[in-house]
């Protein structure tokens, strides 16, 4: 299966989606391109991610769905949609479709974002605290440990020098 879905995926090239048309499901003016994106960490994991189906009457927005309405409301179900095989000219679904679609996914994922960070702004404070608190702990630590001295003097008997002979010795 993964196989499968790796050969579908990369059946469309960079950049290109599928355009699947559904005249049973959608008015002739009404469209919804599905969108995912998200926001990556710096060493590449998402953090933040999202799916959503941007609904368009015409070339207007009229509505935002998440990935259970989208699914539910075209019924995409396994074995539901059969792939008729008709060609079609999609530059005008490109170019007039797909630059609102992008916008509004923009605002939903930097929405999320927003609300991400609120909620961890605590969490990475705390962290940065704990960070702060270690580092000055750490460097007071090595002051004590390398610039105080103890109490008692440390001492060695290294040699004993006498002027007793061997056999004076008691």
């Amino acid at each position: 299966m993964e196989w499968l879905s790796d050969r579908v995926l990369n059946a469309f090239g960079r950049h290109t989606a599928p355009v699947i048309r559904l005249p049973d499901k959608l008015a002739a003016d009404e469209h919804i391109i599905l969108m995912h994106g998200g926001f990556p960490n710096r060493r590449g994991h998402v953090l933040i991610q999202d799916w959503v189906g941007v609904r368009l009457q015409g070339t207007q927005v009229v509505e935002q769905l998440d990935w259970v309405d989208v699914a539910s409301r075209l019924d995409l179900r396994p074995g539901k949609l059969a792939n008729r095989g008709q060609a079609g000219d999609t530059a005008a679904l490109r170019a007039l479709l797909l630059p609102p679609a992008v916008d509004v996914a923009c605002l939903r994922l930097r929405a999320l974002k927003e609300r991400f960070e609120v909620e961890r702004k605590d969490a990475l404070e705390a962290q940065r605290q704990h960070h702060i608190d270690r580092v000055f702990r750490d460097y007071r630590d090595w002051l004590d440990n390398t610039q105080t001295t103890e109490d008692d003097p440390y001492l060695q008997a290294v040699a004993v020098f006498t002027g007793q002979t061997a056999k004076e010795q008691g």
